[in-house]
């Protein structure tokens, strides 16, 4: 099949300009050129965010991301800043004062430096290959969003390529590669100076581990909805792992921490298990033949509370060493 221009649509043309291709047709989505095309179309007439959204059936919140994107990119004017502007000059001409001289800080890649970060892409091997690798591991999560957010990895945080392509590999590993995952997880690992293949992978490996500890205690215990820390999740994996408890005897401290003080805290079970570990009780066998620990502080074994004097707590402590010697007991 053989094709050929129809000349007629080409009595009416709007002019594109070049960097529109060069530039940011890799970087934007449909959105942004559709929006970018309608506004050169329409470039004789007055339009607004509403006029845009209703003609393309896009929404206006959309149609001002795109605008501004474009504003950004030095393609479009905001004609409101203009005549902001020129105002405000004129006021200075009265007034006869020095206009103040524009400072922009720059602490991260904003997302609308679309000049910027296509400059960066075009220049630079590294950052050209973190998007192409975020684009095949992202697949169709990947958006326009993250590539700022990668520019800014390498160039303000320090972040090799390699160590990038990494974080991109555990959030999608983990379900959890939305834009705002990957730039909390990169910001972390910038902080904590990892910079090589070596520490990535020791830090995805500490990761998993306490993805494991965590999985592993809410199968024991009904607290889904508790937000646990990474300091919390390390003391519930020195639990697990370097004292060898069991879940039954984690249950059991627990069990114990909710019948003394109503509510789970972590810290009041580390307690317990603690002092199992000093008196070197570590299944349910030693716990209920042998010394008891926190188990009769202050509980009979119907779980009320007794009453007890110093001289009788000093008794107990001194028959933890001789056998299950309940405090009050003569």
């Amino acid at each position: 099949m053989d094709y050929k221009l129809n000349m007629g649509q080409w009595n009416s043309i709007f002019v594109i300009p070049k960097s529109v291709v060069d530039k940011h047709i890799k970087l934007v989505g449909s959105t942004q050129l559709k929006v970018l095309l309608w506004v050169l179309r329409h470039s004789d007439e007055n339009f607004s965010v509403e006029s845009i959204s209703k003609s393309l059936f896009i929404h206006k919140v959309d149609v001002k991301d795109a605008l501004q994107y474009w504003i950004e990119s030095g393609i479009l004017v905001d004609s409101s800043l203009e005549i902001e502007k020129e105002v405000n000059e004129n006021f200075r001409e009265e007034k006869n004062e020095e206009p103040k001289k524009e400072v922009r800080e720059i602490s991260k890649v904003s997302k609308t430096d679309g000049e910027y970060i296509a400059d960066r892409i075009d220049g630079c091997e590294d950052i050209s290959f973190i998007i192409k690798e975020a684009e095949i591991i992202l697949g169709d999560k990947f958006s326009r969003g993250i590539i700022p957010v990668l520019v800014s990895f390498y160039d303000n945080d320090g972040l090799p390529a390699d160590v990038i392509v990494m974080i991109l590999q555990y959030a999608t590993r983990v379900g959890k590669n939305s834009v705002r995952y990957i730039e909390k997880v990169g910001v972390s690992w910038a902080r904590e100076g990892i910079d090589t293949i070596e520490k990535a992978e020791e830090k995805i490996k500490s990761l998993d581990n306490m993805n494991v500890v965590k999985e592993r205690f809410e199968k024991l215990i009904d607290v889904n909805d508790y937000k646990f820390s990474s300091g919390e999740l390390k003391i519930m994996g020195k639990w697990f792992n370097d004292w060898n408890y069991s879940d039954e005897m984690i249950k059991e401290a627990y069990d114990r921490c909710i019948r003394i003080k109503g509510k789970f805290i972590l810290k009041y079970m580390d307690g317990i298990i603690k002092t199992w570990k000093n008196e070197e009780i570590y299944n349910m066998k030693q716990l209920k033949n042998g010394n008891q620990g926190v188990r009769n502080m202050g509980y009979s074994d119907s779980g009320r509370s007794v009453s007890y004097n110093i001289e009788d707590y000093k008794n107990y402590c001194k028959s933890i060493l001789l056998g299950d010697k309940k405090l009050g007991e003569k």
